[in-house]
This record gives C-alpha cells, sequence and structure tokens, in this order.
C-alpha cells in the first residue's frame, strides 16, 4: 500500500509538472506576442512618414507655448504695477479736494485782480492831479 501512495503522490507531481511545462510553453508561443510584433510594424510602415512631421510640429507648438508664456509673465509683470480700484479711488477723491481748492483760488485771484484795478485806476487818476 504505501508504494501505491507513493506512486501516486510521483504520478500527481510529474502531472503538475507536465501541466506548469505546457502552460509555460502556451505562453511563449503564443501568437498574442507575434500579433503584437506584426501590428508594431504595420503601424510603422503606415505612420513612419509622418513621424518626422509630428516631431517639427510637436517643437514648433512647444515653442509657441514658450513665447506665450513670456508673453503672459511680461504682461502680469505690468499689470501687477498698475494700480488698483483702491488707488484709483483715493486719487479720483483727490483731485476732486483739488478742483475744489484751485476754485477757491481763482475766486479769490479774481478779487486781487480787480482790488489791483482799483488801485491802479485811483494812482493814476492822482498822478493827473
Amino acid at each position: 500500500m504505501p508504494d501505491l501512495v507513493t506512486a501516486k503522490d510521483l504520478l500527481v507531481g510529474i502531472a503538475a509538472a507536465l501541466a506548469a511545462g505546457l502552460s509555460i510553453w502556451t505562453f511563449l508561443q503564443s501568437p498574442a506576442k507575434k500579433n503584437a510584433e506584426e501590428l508594431a510594424k504595420f503601424i510603422a510602415e503606415i505612420f513612419g512618414p509622418f513621424r518626422k512631421a509630428v516631431g517639427e510640429d510637436i517643437k514648433f507648438l512647444d515653442t509657441a507655448i514658450d513665447d506665450t508664456k513670456a508673453r503672459v509673465t511680461s504682461m502680469e509683470a505690468i499689470i501687477t504695477q498698475l494700480p488698483d480700484k483702491d488707488s484709483i479711488h483715493r486719487l479720483a477723491l483727490q483731485l476732486e479736494q483739488m478742483n475744489t481748492k484751485i476754485a477757491g483760488m481763482a475766486a479769490t485771484s479774481e478779487a486781487t485782480q480787480r482790488t489791483a484795478g482799483r488801485v491802479e485806476q485811483f494812482l493814476l487818476e492822482q498822478g493827473r492831479k
């Protein structure tokens, strides 16, 4: 009986080894690998001439993107130097105050001019007498 159990175990081991070997052999000889190689060759034949053109287009696009990035960066630098809404509002208020002061100075200047004219007229009249 021990010989039969040993023989049975031996046969099971051999069967497992054969099954594993056949699985490996089938995988290595698989048509999928050949199909993948043929597909790669087919794609290379079809798209090969376009690769150079596509490469040049990509270089052109990279250059255009770099130029655009540089332009955007320079525009951002300019925009950060511009005054914001609050600064513009403060400037508008200050201009309004200055206009009010200038209007007051203009009125004072006109009164001074009239007074100077009267004094001049008086002096001319005094000089004639």
